[in-house]
């Protein structure tokens, strides 16, 4: 992951745990990165898998508990082909997936999944 990457994952993180509801998770899974070649077999070994999404957002709506995912791309970057697979499995599964490059996609994203977002809910009180 490269440093302007990282610094909008950060942004990102930040933004939907502001405007999140405090009790739900914002929770990044740590794939990436340099790993020795020990780590990387034991992080395989604990369960890592290619391609798994960056952000998993953990709440609920009417219909109960839900899961959300997100990839963090720097501003031109694309999904690999193990992360454009592995979200398509998930999307299989239910789940649903976007691939975010700023806090805007991320705003955008969240209000297509309906997310109940405080901002929405304190602009429509102003």
């Amino acid at each position: 992951m490269n440093r302007l990457e990282q610094q909008q994952h950060i942004a990102i993180v930040e933004y939907l745990r502001t405007v999140l509801p405090s009790h739900w998770h914002v929770v990044h899974y740590p794939s990436g990165g340099f790993r020795t070649p020990f780590e990387a077999r034991t992080f395989k070994r604990m369960g890592v898998v290619p391609g798994f999404p960056d952000i998993m957002i953990m709440g609920e709506d009417a219909r109960g508990p839900r899961c959300w995912f997100a990839e963090v791309k720097a501003p031109k970057g694309t999904a690999s082909i193990y992360q454009r697979q592995f979200h398509e499995s998930l999307r299989n599964l239910g789940f649903q997936v976007a691939v975010i490059h700023n806090i805007d996609e991320a705003r955008t994203a969240a209000e297509m999944w309906k997310l109940p977002m405080r901002e929405k809910i304190i602009s429509q009180l102003a």
